[in-house]
């Protein structure tokens, strides 16, 4: 099932042989989980435990899904909504992990917009959060770029220092957006 299209990507619920490219492209890499969750790349049993705690097995479009290429379905990597309480209120967090591989296509923009979209008119939520590395200058770039605000700084047990973004409409469409 299909959670957000856009025009390069679908973000869909996963299928039972997503967890080996999952683990295989992302949750394995270092380079790519040095500024995800924990800060480190997980072990096979990890990646088990993360895939059925998080993602959109019930076809909600309330938890993570699994990120592919619209045209060739090629696997990009998971994105979507996770429940969150940083701000002490009841709020969904997004956000997106992208294999090394497809870095620098502006795929993170895009799948941004697309869950902002999504969360606000779809889900009719009053705001979106999203949290990032301090040192994750291209998330937070991105962030910015999708007309998120930063807020506050947060100390998590889980994640480590992160900076958390919201926002609470739809920014009007960039240019560069519209000339895809």
């Amino acid at each position: 099932m299909d959670i957000i299209a856009t025009p390069r990507l679908v973000l869909r619920t996963p299928l039972s042989g997503d967890l080996q490219h999952l683990h295989d492209h992302v949750l394995s890499d270092a380079d790519v989980m040095k500024m995800a969750f924990a800060g480190a790349s997980m072990s096979f049993e990890q990646s088990i435990s993360f895939f059925e705690a998080n993602f959109d097995h019930a076809h909600s479009g309330r938890k993570l899904g699994i990120l592919v290429e619209r045209d060739t379905a090629a696997f990009v990597g998971f994105a979507g909504l996770l429940p969150c309480n940083v701000l002490n209120q009841p709020d969904y967090e997004c956000g997106f992990v992208l294999r090394r591989a497809v870095w620098g296509r502006g795929y993170a923009t895009e799948i941004g917009r697309g869950q902002i979209e999504y969360g606000l008119e779809t889900l009719q939520l009053s705001r979106l959060l999203a949290q990032a590395s301090p040192e994750n200058e291209g998330s937070i770039s991105v962030l910015k770029k999708l007309g998120m605000e930063f807020k506050t700084s947060i100390q998590s047990a889980e994640r480590g220092e992160r900076h958390v973004y919201a926002i609470d409409r739809l920014p009007p469409p960039r240019r560069e957006m519209l000339l895809r």
